[in-house]
């Protein structure tokens, strides 16, 4: 329901309850239901407005937030990550978040190119192209859905090795 909406029922509810007064004045149960009803009216048309106002304040807080980490440089996604992962760990770092979390996308960078140079090496020395499966566990890997550790068991896995052992 619109605001203007809302409001032609707040006049509407305000008219009838003049009319109301006028119509019957000397039947206070009709009166009374009458009122009860348009009071009850009233209440949900406020409540309406208090659930969009919050509405709206949590569209502009969510604004200000992406304009803020806009402004830092902080991609939204990666901070999900990191978020879940110091949760996931039940721990979080001392001093400036905003330090640490540049600090851990740097090391994951650094790991993710590591990672592609290896794999372009492996490439180039033995002649091989990765597999679809190979690709999809490294796509995995880099948008933080699994470690490194479960991409390692699911490899040992699918090749009939223990996945709880280490790599020999």
């Amino acid at each position: 329901m619109s605001t203007n909406e809302r409001e032609a029922l707040l006049r509407l509810a305000q008219r009838a309850e003049e009319v109301a007064a006028w119509a019957s004045p000397g039947d206070p149960w009709e009166r009374s239901r009458l009122e009860s009803a348009l009071e009850q009216l009233a209440e949900e048309i406020r409540e309406e407005q208090l659930l969009d106002a919050v509405a709206m304040g949590i569209r502009k807080a969510q604004a200000r937030s992406a304009a803020r980490l806009e402004e830092l440089g902080i991609d939204s996604s990666e901070l999900g990550l990191w978020v879940a992962e110091r949760v996931a760990q039940g721990a979080w770092p001392d001093g400036d978040l905003i330090s640490a979390f540049r600090a851990w996308r740097a090391e994951r960078v650094a790991l993710i190119e590591a990672r592609r140079q290896a794999r372009g090496t492996m490439a180039l020395v033995e002649g091989y192209e990765p597999s679809e499966w190979s690709m999809d566990l490294d796509a995995q890997i880099d948008r933080g859905e699994i470690s490194l550790d479960e991409a390692i068991a699911k490899t040992r896995a699918r090749y009939g090795l223990d996945p709880s052992k280490p790599a020999d």
